[in-house]
Parts: structure tokens; C-alpha cells; sequence
């Protein structure tokens, strides 16, 4: 091997070898946008831009009076069970005469057996009867849980704990179907999104640790993160592959939104 060669692969190793920066974009852990599943007016707001909220709780109401009168029906008819106790009182009463009146023809034959026929029928007729009460009374609780869920459907509840960075529309306003009307940010936790050659992604594993470069306050600073997310492709057109290096920003030294970079070797 000539010596010029030799150079040529010092170079060539020597590049591969040395670090190489890419830069991405930092994103909160969660960022969404809530709509609403009906439409109609605005009945509530629960709360204001810059409220810290927490999963689950109500952020807004849509008008619901339509709704709350029909599952309280719903709710009414279903825990009715009067009828159902009649029919179960009357099917008792059949039984022990039909019992009483068997005994009295077999031992006398002092009724006849087409009396004993009909009283048969009447405590079978009764027998169905109350099963039929029965399955009516689950159609029912199945009939107030769907108005329940309806009425449900009228208010937002948050799906994480944040921070609402946007209220588009205010009480009295229409809202349509789907329409955004909320913004929730949780910057507790960021990550860095970021795309790197195929090269240097073969090294990168789950949860490995790798410094994030930023400016914080006019000064470098290096924050700690972790890998949690490595694509398993890569991008076409580029032939670079997407990172998310996640880190903890509680101190919200961090604002989302702004670039950072990582040095990879």
C-alpha cells in the first residue's frame, strides 16, 4: 500500500470518526388541540388562558338541559319497577292456587280439568310475562346509559395535566362539531425532535443518553436527555432518520418551540 493511499483512508477514517452536530426542534410532551363532540352554544368556560389543569378535570360545557331532562327520564323509566313487582306478585298468587287446585283435583275432581287448564295457562301467560319485564328493564338501564353518554359528550375534560395556552371561542359562542376550541400544552417534559444521518442512528439505542446543546438565558447550556424513540425507517428523500430525545423541563427553563442540537460521533 503506497503511501498517498494510506493518507487518502487516514482522511476518510478521520472524518467518519469525528463528531457531527445536527440540529432540531424542541416540542412539548403533550400538545393538543380539543373539539367537541356536538355542537351547539357555549353554556360554560371552567377556564382561562394560563390555568394550570389537570387530567380529567372540566374545561368546557356545551349547552346540555336537552340532554340532562332526557337521561333523567331515561333514568326514571329504568329504575321503575312496579310493573315488574306486580307481575311477580301476581305469577306467586297463580302459582299456589294453581298448587291448591291440582291437589283439589286429584284428591276430589271438585273442579274440572278445563278449569285447571285455564289456571295453568294464566300462571304460564304470567311466567312469561315477568321475563319479558325483565328484558325490558336491561333495554332500559342500556337506554339511560346511552342519554347518559350523550350528555357526557357536552363537556371537555382534559386528557392531560398542562397548561391551556388557547381559548378560541368564548361563552354564548357556537361551536361546531370538531371544531378546535381548546389548546393544552404540557411542558413539564420536552423532547427534541431530530433527523441524523443512517449512520449514526445504527448506534443509537432506547433510552441511551445523549447531551442536548441550547442556549438558555444568552448562555450554552447542555442538558441531559434520553432516547425514546428511534424510527425504524428512513426518510426517502433525505435518507435520514428521525430521533426524540426526551428530558425533564419542570423548571420550564426550556420554551418549546426553539431549536438545540446534538453532537454524534
Amino acid at each position: 500500500m503506497n503511501l498517498s493511499f494510506k493518507i487518502i483512508i487516514a482522511i476518510l477514517v478521520s472524518t467518519i470518526l469525528q463528531a457531527q452536530e445536527y440540529i432540531g426542534i424542541i416540542k412539548p410532551i403533550h400538545d393538543v388541540e380539543l373539539s367537541a363532540f356536538v355542537e351547539g352554544k357555549i353554556d360554560k368556560l371552567f377556564i382561562k388562558e394560563g390555568d394550570k389543569i389537570d387530567c380529567n378535570e372540566s374545561l368546557l360545557q356545551i349547552d346540555n338541559r336537552l340532554q340532562t331532562l332526557e337521561m333523567q327520564r331515561r333514568e326514571v323509566i329504568w329504575k321503575d319497577v312496579s310493573q315488574l313487582s306486580f307481575a311477580q306478585k301476581n305469577a306467586k298468587i297463580l302459582k299456589s292456587l294453581l298448587h291448591a287446585t291440582q291437589n283439589l283435583y286429584n284428591k276430589t275432581k271438585a273442579v274440572s280439568r278445563d278449569e285447571l287448564r285455564a289456571l295453568k295457562m294464566k300462571y304460564y301467560t304470567a311466567q312469561g310475562d315477568i321475563q319479558a319485564r325483565i328484558e325490558n328493564e336491561k333495554k332500559e338501564k342500556i337506554e339511560y346509559q346511552v342519554a347518559k353518554t350523550i350528555l357526557s359528550q357536552h363537556t371537555i375534560l382534559a386528557p392531560v395535566d398542562g397548561r391551556v395556552t388557547n381559548i378560541i371561542k368564548q361563552e354564548s359562542e357556537w361551536a361546531n362539531r370538531g371544531e378546535v376550541l381548546l389548546r393544552i400544552v404540557n411542558t413539564d417534559e420536552c423532547f427534541l425532535e431530530i433527523n441524523v444521518d443512517e449512520i449514526y442512528a445504527r448506534s443509537i439505542d432506547l433510552d441511551k443518553i445523549i447531551n442536548i446543546k441550547l442556549i438558555v438565558n444568552n448562555t450554552l447550556e447542555n442538558i441531559e436527555g434520553r432516547v425514546i424513540f428511534v424510527s425504524p425507517v428512513a426518510d426517502k428523500s433525505s435518507g435520514l432518520v428521525r430521533l426524540k430525545i426526551k428530558f425533564d423541563n419542570t423548571k420550564r427553563q426550556v420554551r418549546p418551540g426553539r431549536s438545540a442540537s446534538i453532537d454524534l460521533e
